[in-house]
C-alpha cells in the first residue's frame, strides 16, 4: 500500500460511526494529517478511547444518526466546539442478519433508518455548515449496492444503493454551491465485526486474494477529501480488491 502525505490543518472532520473499524481508520488517518478529527457513535467507550488514542486532535460527541434531535445537536456542537465543518463522513452502520426470511421488521427498519435515512438527514443537519465552508461528504456505502451479494442481503443492499443514488444526486444538486459529494463501496473489511470463520472465505472471494483494512479505505476518503480530488464528484469508488468486476 503506498504513502502520500497530505495536510488538512485547521480542518474539522465529522465522522459517523467514528469509535469502530472502517470509520476509526478514516478519523486516524485525518488525525494524523492534522485535521480536528469529531468522532461520534452512540458508545461513549469507543469514542473515548479514539480521544485517548489521538490527544491533539481529536473530539467526540454521543450521537444514534437515527434520532433526529441527535443529529441536530451533534451538529451544532462540532460548531460550537470548532467553529466549522469542512468534512461529513457518514459512516455509522447497523446489520443483523442477511436473507429477508430471517430479519425482523425491526431489523429491517434499523438499517434503512440508520444506512439510508442517517446518511441523508445527517448530510441535511451538516448542509448550511458545508457550504459556508465548501465543504465535502463521503458516504461510506458497499460494494453489495452495486451487485448481487446474497452473504449480505437484499434489505442491506437495498439501503446501500439508495446511498449511491442519493450520492449522485445530491452532488448534482450541491455542485453549484460548491460542495462535493462522493462515495466509498467498500469490499470485504478486516475489523471487529467480521466473524473470523468468515475470514477465508471473504478471502477467496476478492481478486486480490486478502482482505482489505481500514487504512484501505482511509486512503481513498483522504483523496476525496483533498485537493487531489477537487474535480471529482458523484462519483461511488469501489474499493474492494476487485471483488465485484466480474458481476
Amino acid at each position: 500500500m503506498g504513502t502520500v502525505s497530505y495536510d488538512f490543518t485547521g480542518k474539522v472532520v465529522l465522522i459517523t460511526g467514528g469509535g469502530t473499524g472502517i470509520g476509526r481508520g478514516i478519523g486516524e488517518a485525518f488525525a494524523r494529517a492534522g485535521a480536528k478529527v469529531v468522532v461520534s457513535g452512540r458508545r461513549i467507550e469507543p469514542l473515548q478511547n479514539f480521544c485517548a488514542a489521538n490527544p491533539d486532535n481529536a473530539d467526540f460527541v454521543q450521537l444514534d444518526v437515527g434520532v433526529e434531535a441527535d443529529r441536530q445537536r451533534a451538529v451544532q456542537q462540532v460548531i460550537d466546539r470548532h467553529g466549522r465543518l469542512d468534512l461529513l463522513v457518514n459512516n455509522a452502520i447497523s446489520y443483523t442478519g442477511a436473507t429477508l426470511d430471517v430479519l425482523t421488521l425491526e431489523e429491517i427498519e434499523s438499517m434503512f433508518r440508520v444506512l439510508l435515512l442517517g446518511t441523508v438527514m445527517m448530510t441535511k443537519a451538516a448542509l448550511p455548515h458545508l457550504v459556508a465552508s465548501r465543504g465535502s461528504v463521503i458516504n461510506l456505502s458497499s460494494v453489495a449496492g452495486r451487485f448481487v451479494e446474497p452473504l449480505t442481503g437484499g434489505a442491506y443492499g437495498a439501503a446501500k444503493a439508495g446511498v449511491n443514488q442519493f450520492t449522485r444526486v445530491l452532488a448534482a444538486e450541491l455542485a453549484p454551491k460548491g460542495v462535493r459529494v462522493n462515495a466509498i463501496a467498500p469490499g470485504s473489511t478486516a475489523t471487529e465485526a467480521m466473524l473470523p470463520e468468515q475470514e477465508q472465505m471473504f478471502i477467496d472471494m476478492t481478486p486480490m486474494g486478502r482482505l482489505g483494512v481500514p487504512a484501505d479505505i482511509a486512503a481513498v476518503a483522504m483523496f476525496l477529501a483533498s485537493d487531489a480530488g477537487g474535480w471529482v464528484t458523484g462519483q461511488v469508488i469501489d474499493a474492494a480488491g476487485g471483488l465485484g468486476i466480474s458481476g
